[in-house]
């Protein structure tokens, strides 16, 4: 584990590309089934999370993840593309679940997530699908 007191000293940017995953509803058995939403969730999830690796140089994995001991507040902003569009999001994925998606591929507990705020957003350009999440510690 690892504590996140020496690691959000300052307010750390990710921006994750390509296209947001939200977290499925798994059971054990996905394990070994290997069904195809949860299989594009673990990529999103290891992506995430090699996103803040290269940001950091703290080498986080599925098993080891940040310890939270301080209060932290997040902003999440998605965006996904759609032909000749430029507003919200309004369709699946539901926002709660991607904030799930978020928050379990890189905290071990996230009892300290004291705030959240998230959008999701319609682009009109296919590159520019991606994950805009800031992590802030509140002192």
């Amino acid at each position: 584990m690892i504590s996140s007191q020496d690691i959000f000293e300052n307010p750390i940017s990710l921006c994750v590309y390509g296209r947001p995953v939200a977290k499925p509803r798994m059971t054990r058995r996905d394990k070994f089934l290997k069904r195809k939403c949860v299989m594009k969730y673990r990529e999103w999830s290891d992506k995430i999370r090699y996103t803040f690796t290269k940001k950091t140089g703290v080498i986080l994995t599925h098993k080891n993840k940040i310890k939270l001991t301080c209060p932290v507040k997040i902003e999440m902003c998605f965006q996904f593309y759609k032909k000749n569009k430029n507003t919200y999001h309004t369709e699946k994925p539901d926002i709660d679940n991607l904030n799930k998606g978020v928050l379990d591929s890189l905290f071990d507990n996230d009892q300290y997530v004291v705030s959240i705020t998230s959008e999701k957003y319609f682009v009109s350009r296919l590159m520019n699908e991606y994950a805009n999440i800031k992590i802030k510690a509140i002192k």
